[in-house]
């Protein structure tokens, strides 16, 4: 079903019928004078009953904004501006507005350029809220990592070949929840025809149902797809997407640029051979709907630590994130299940605001003086502060993540470091695009502070930390040179999202992403997971049993 507005009006063809017999006698004035006036007043009174609903929505957000009020939330495309912001007070809103005016700033410098351009949009959470979905912090650094994309995109000497065609980055707000979705993608479709037509999308959210209706709507439109950190499996191919729904088969345009669950999940049994000290598995897991991670994580848990796990029965709990109404669930009563049992292992499959709540509570567990645990997750980045990190150490808790990014990673690491050949560049970049006004100063959303000067290190490694800047630069890079490989040998002819479409599947061999959390590759058999994605496993705090990081397609560390 196209998702294009079909005006009632248009298309239709009008047929004036003769009448069968003679009136023009009748006095036509006096005849059509009543109704005239009454078509008029119901004209009018339709007019400003139309203006009453139209009106308020876009003058809450500012009128000619091209954003709409829905359920609170200012929700649409914009350039940058004006700018989005978290939906409760962050402390980050003035970061949210220094970035997008970057963003903005860059739009208008390609439009200015009079060269050929294309438009790639940003689809995501863009007024987020804690216990969402994707928290302020994530949706910041997603910003972040697309613009030094789109900046490294637009210049012969940023590595990503010829600057041909330019780059605009739109950014798509589907809202807190993720659930405004549909008029976002409508709006998008609009955009194919555009000037600068809308080529491709970028970042998609999280991993649930909602998600996964959004890819389908753009699918209908033939809108190519580069998800940053949806990790459900069968999320892009045929068959089921977990939680036991069949769906209608894969998402034609669909490439992600995350390792997907059941890649995590071999990750961390790579790791816990490695150790072999590890024997004894509990699976605690989300039960809540419409959560596609979790059940597809549940599924993969169940599948590849099925001797671990052995006959111990799994743990339910109800998420709270995701959903408005969500509840809390008591892990305490999980906790002293887990004490009577004999696992050395918990594996986590639900969010990160729920594995917050259930750490608190395994670290003041009855068995605490007699049992250490290894707590077993997936993430795109590790999520603990060094406070969190002291704290379950002293407790005897090992966090163990299966992540897309290693926050270990250096720009200067040395040969034969297990460390991407593209990390270097991008951090390089990060550095010259953020770090040339101080990333701090950008961080307090001052850009007039330290002009010119470079962010240290510290600063630097720490934006990177949870792994979005990271897996959105990336899923940015692989649409532009999707985008660019569409265009070779196109004779003068239009770039479309179609022909996107056509080369995401070439994407490798003479033309791998040499992203910065891998050399990745897309390939028919893998049905847009990507291969030569690293995985690598990390301990919080740090337990000296580090292995080389899991590679995606390979099957192989």
């Amino acid at each position: 079903m196209s998702l294009q507005a079909v005006d009632a009006g248009k298309g239709v063809r009008m047929t004036r019928y003769a009448p069968d017999h003679d009136d023009s006698f009748r006095p036509r004035q006096r005849r059509l004078r009543r109704p005239i006036w009454v078509t008029a007043g119901v004209l009018a009174a339709a007019l400003v009953a139309a203006a009453l609903v139209w009106v308020p929505p876009r003058l809450a957000c500012g009128l000619g904004s091209g954003l709409v009020e829905r359920g609170g939330e200012c929700i649409g495309v914009t350039d940058g501006s004006p700018a989005f912001v978290p939906g409760e007070k962050s402390g980050l809103e003035q970061q949210f507005r220094a970035i997008q005016a970057l963003i903005k700033a860059e739009n208008d410098s390609v439009a200015a350029s009079g060269e050929e351009a294309v438009t790639v949009a940003l689809l995501t959470s863009l007024t987020p809220v804690d216990g969402g979905p994707l928290s302020p912090q994530q949706t910041l650094r997603s910003m972040q990592g697309a613009y030094v994309a789109q900046k490294r995109a637009n210049d012969p000497a940023g590595g990503m070949g010829d600057a041909q065609p330019k780059v605009r980055l739109h950014l798509a707000n589907t809202g807190s929840r993720q659930t405004q979705w549909q008029p976002v993608a409508e709006e998008l479709a609009s955009m194919k025809d555009a000037g600068a037509p809308l080529v491709a999308t970028v970042g998609g959210g999280v991993s649930t149902r909602i998600t996964e209706d959004a890819f389908r709507a753009l699918a209908d439109e033939k809108i190519p797809m580069f998800a940053a950190v949806a990790s459900a499996d069968g999320l892009n191919r045929s068959g089921r997407t977990g939680g036991g729904a069949d769906r209608e088969g894969r998402i034609e345009g669909l490439v992600r640029i995350t390792p997907s669950n059941t890649d995590f999940v071999l990750a961390l049994k790579d790791y816990v051979k490695e150790r072999g000290d590890l024997e004894n598995a509990i699976l605690l897991f989300d039960e809540s709907e419409p959560d596609l991670h979790v059940a597809t994580l549940t599924e993969a848990f169940r599948k590849h630590m099925a001797e671990e796990i052995g006959g111990t029965p799994d743990q339910p709990f109800s998420g709270s994130t995701g959903t408005d109404d969500a509840k809390s669930h008591p892990f305490s009563p999980l906790v002293r299940s887990i004490c009577r049992t004999e696992a050395d292992m918990v594996l986590f499959s639900g969010r990160t605001a729920d594995l917050e709540k259930f750490l608190v509570q395994l670290t003041d567990r009855p068995c605490k003086e007699t049992r250490q645990f290894a707590v077993l997750f997936a993430e795109t980045g590790p999520a603990l502060s060094a406070d969190e990190e002291k704290t379950l150490g002293n407790a005897g808790i090992t966090m163990v993540y299966a992540s897309s990014y290693d926050p270990g990673w250096r720009a200067d690491a040395r040969e034969g470091e297990p460390v991407p050949v593209g990390f270097a560049d991008f951090h390089r970049a990060f550095v010259e695009h953020l770090g040339e006004e101080d990333l701090s100063a950008l961080e307090s959303g001052d850009t007039e502070r330290g002009q010119g000067s470079k962010a240290p290190d510290a600063e630097v490694y720490a934006a990177l930390s949870n792994g979005y800047a990271v897996a959105h630069h990336d899923a940015v890079m692989a649409a532009v040179q999707a985008i660019r490989l569409s265009n070779e040998d196109n004779d003068g002819g239009d770039i479309s999202a179609e022909r996107v479409i056509q080369v995401q599947f070439n994407l490798n061999i003479d033309n791998v992403v040499e992203g910065a959390g891998g050399s990745l590759e897309f390939r028919p058999d893998r049905n847009g997971d990507p291969t030569g994605k690293l995985v690598p496993v990390i301990e919080l705090p740090p337990a000296g049993n580090r292995i080389d990081p899991y590679v995606t397609g390979s099957g192989t560390r």
